[in-house]
């Protein structure tokens, strides 16, 4: 191909997720990857998506104005990343609750079932995918098996749909996990509630363009 799919990776809030090894995952998939200081930069013009990769720090409102334009163009994608040591964020909570998805500060996704979990870690959870049949995953696959969430935290659907914007739970625990977070650490008694948390979720909205259907997507991963 002469002309490769961008994903952009935002940079300037101290990301705690290391992304090289995703990056060099995409490159081998014929992805181009470019980085980019989304305080200081526009997005660059070519990107289908954009990456958000677990910030430490909070999102001004005008780098939020820069997603929505973003998002505006045809086929774009924001991909978010969550991690259970982040701070709150609370602008760019305030722009996710719009795309009808939460994600709890400092609250963690804990698998009691040993046989559920990978390198015998509790917190490494093996995820259900394909839980919303409304979502096509692509080459025909129902769902994906083995899928491991080390340390996620949930992701909340505040609905399921609104304002022409549908969300989708994409993986989720099973239903022997339990939320692990500061009141449940302070006190070792509490008998935690077990269900199946949803730990990976896509917000979409269709758009018309010259006759044309495309959809705006933002997917947030515990």
């Amino acid at each position: 191909s002469e002309k490769l799919p961008v994903v952009a990776f935002a940079t300037g809030h101290d990301e705690m997720y290391d992304t090289t090894a995703f990056q060099s995952v995409l490159k081998n998939g014929n992805f181009e990857t470019v980085s980019f200081n989304l305080l200081t930069e526009k997005v660059p013009e070519n990107a289908q998506m954009v990456v958000l990769a677990a910030p430490a720090s909070d999102y001004t409102e005008d780098e939020l104005k820069k997603l929505d334009g973003f998002l505006s163009g045809t086929d774009r994608s924001l991909f978010l990343t969550f991690y259970p040591g982040q701070k709150a964020l609370p602008n760019l909570s305030a722009f996710l609750k719009e795309w009808g998805m939460a994600v709890p500060a400092a609250t963690m996704v804990v698998e009691s079932d040993s046989t559920k979990v990978a390198q015998s870690d509790a917190t490494f959870i093996l995820t259900q995918t394909g839980v919303d049949s409304a979502v096509d995953l692509g080459a025909g696959a129902e769902a994906y098996e083995n899928v491991t969430m080390p340390q996620s935290s949930p992701v909340s659907l505040l609905f399921s749909s609104q304002d022409g914007v549908t969300t989708h739970a994409l993986a989720a625990s099973y239903d022997s996990s339990y939320l692990v977070d500061e009141k449940t650490a302070q006190n070792q008694q509490a008998s935690p509630k077990k269900a199946s948390y949803t730990t990976m979720a896509l917000a979409q909205r269709p758009m018309t363009v010259n006759g044309k259907s495309y959809s705006q997507n933002v997917v947030v991963a515990g």
